[in-house]
C-alpha cells in the first residue's frame, strides 16, 4: 500500500535578481524574432515586446528556471525521486522572487536487518539421462524435412497443407491464410480438423465449425464459433532424421552423436546454473521482503517507472520450421 511517508514537498523561491536576468533575456530573444506593427524586425522597444508577449515570456522563464531549481534542490538534499515533480502554489509577481511548491515522491528509507544467515530451500535441478535424450528429440525435430504426398487420403500423421477463411459467428473481422500446415490427427490439433480432413484429398474443399474452448490460448479465438471454408493444396510426410553420428555433423560442430550428447549435456547445465543462480535471488529477495516492512511509494504501485531527470522533458509542459517456411495451426 501507498505510504505518505514516501511523499516529499518543498517550498521553493527563486530570487528576483535570477527572475529578472532570465525575463530580459527571453524579452531580448522575442524582440529580436516578434514582428510589431509599425516597427522593423527586432526594432520594437523592450518595454512594448514586455507587455505585448507578457504571458509568453513568463510562460519561457518559468520554463527554464524552475526545473533548474527543483534539480538543484533534489540533489542539494540528496532525495531520490521516482515520480514527476507537481508544480503548485506558484508566485510570478513582476520584481519580485518567484515562489513555489513541488512535490514529488522519493524512494522508501529502512534500515536493512540481519539477512546474512538466512535459510531457503532451493529444488533439485539435476541433468538427467532423460533431459538430454529430449533435447536430441528436440533438435531432430527441427531438423526434420517434409516430402510430399501423392495418390491417397489424408491420414492421421500428415501434414495437410491448406487454404482456409475463418468466419465468426456473428460477424467480425475473418480470419484469413494463403499456406497453412495442418497436422492431423495430432492432440494440439483441434478436432473438427482432425474429422474434416482426415480422407481428403489433394484439390478437395471442406466447410466445417469450430468452437473454441473459453480457456483457449489466443483470446482472439476463445469461446467463439468459426465457420471455416478450407481448400486441400497438398499432403506432406515429416521425415525426422535418425539420432547418429552424421546427424550430429549436420546439426552442430560435434564430430559424434556421443560428443554431441557432451555438449548438450554441458549446455543444459548451464542454463541450469543460471535457472538456479535466478531463483536463489528470488527466493533471497523474497524472504528480505518479509523480514522488513517499509512504505511503497505510489508511483511503484501504479506502474512501474522506468524514467529518470532525463524523462522529465514533459513535466514542464505545467514456432520456425526452417525448411517449410508455413504458418501452425492447431
Amino acid at each position: 500500500m501507498a505510504d505518505e511517508n514516501c511523499r516529499r514537498e518543498l517550498e521553493l523561491e527563486i530570487p528576483a535578481e535570477e527572475v529578472s536576468k532570465a525575463t530580459e533575456k527571453v524579452a531580448k530573444e522575442f524582440a529580436r524574432m516578434a514582428r510589431v506593427p509599425g516597427f522593423r524586425p527586432g526594432k520594437a522597444p523592450i518595454a512594448l515586446i514586455k507587455k505585448r508577449f507578457a504571458d509568453d515570456i513568463k510562460g519561457e522563464v518559468l520554463q527554464t528556471l524552475v526545473p533548474e531549481k527543483v534539480e538543484k534542490a533534489v540533489a542539494e538534499q540528496k532525495l531520490t525521486p521516482i515520480s514527476q515533480p507537481q508544480v503548485d502554489k506558484l508566485e510570478f509577481v513582476e520584481g519580485q522572487a518567484v515562489k513555489f511548491r513541488a512535490s514529488f515522491e522519493v524512494l522508501p528509507e529502512f534500515s536493512l536487518g540481519n539477512y546474512k544467515n538466512l535459510e531457503i530451500e532451493m529444488p533439485e535441478m539435476t541433468i538427467t539421462d532423460e533431459d538430454v535424450d529430449k533435447t536430441l528429440k528436440e533438435m531432430g525435430e527441427r531438423a526434420a524435412t517434409f516430402a510430399p504426398v501423392e495418390g491417397r487420403e489424408v491420414q492421421d500423421g500428415d501434414y495437410v497443407q491448406i487454404k482456409l477463411v475463418g468466419t465468426p459467428e456473428g460477424g467480425g473481422e475473418p480470419l484469413k491464410a494463403d499456406s497453412v500446415l495442418c497436422h492431423v490427427g495430432a492432440e494440439e490439433t483441434m478436432a473438427p480438423f482432425n474429422e474434416n480432413l482426415r480422407g481428403a484429398k489433394v484439390g478437395d474443399h471442406r466447410d466445417f465449425d469450430v468452437t473454441y474452448p473459453a480457456d483457449y490460448p489466443d483470446a482472439k479465438l476463445a469461446g467463439k464459433t468459426f465457420h471455416y471454408s478450407v481448400d486441400i493444396l497438398g499432403v506432406k510426410t515429416k521425415s525426422i532424421p535418425e539420432l547418429n553420428d552424421e546427424f550430429a555433423k549436420d546439426v552442430s560442430d560435434a564430430g559424434s552423436l556421443d560428443e554431441l550428447k557432451k555438449k548438450v549435456r554441458e549446455s543444459l547445465e548451464h542454463e541450469r546454473d543460471h535457472r538456479q543462480k535466478d531463483l536463489q535471488r528470488e527466493k533471497v529477495l523474497a524472504e528480505l521482503v518479509k523480514l522488513h516492512e517499509f512504505p511503497v511509494p505510489e508511483a511503484l504501485v501504479e506502474h512501474q517507472w522506468t524514467c529518470g531527470w532525463s524523462g522529465w522533458c514533459g513535466l514542464w509542459r505545467i514456432r520456425e520450421w526452417t525448411r517449410e517456411p508455413s504458418t501452425w495451426i492447431g
